[in-house]
């Protein structure tokens, strides 16, 4: 499984945020999908703006 940082517009940060949301690694990210990604982040952390889509693309 490939880190999350290893991916473009990924920092330590935003890596977190995922992994809290159970996308551990690039490839639960490709799986589950920008949108869905976004959305379940947006659930835990209501002040997550549109732009992090961008970043998850």
């Amino acid at each position: 499984m490939s880190e999350l940082t290893s991916m473009m517009n990924i920092g330590k940060e935003m890596a977190r945020k995922l992994t809290s949301v159970g996308i551990e690694s690039s490839e639960k990210l490709i799986e589950t999908g920008a949108k869905d990604a976004f959305l379940k982040l947006k659930q835990r952390y209501p002040n997550v703006c549109l732009v992090h889509l961008y970043t998850l693309e």
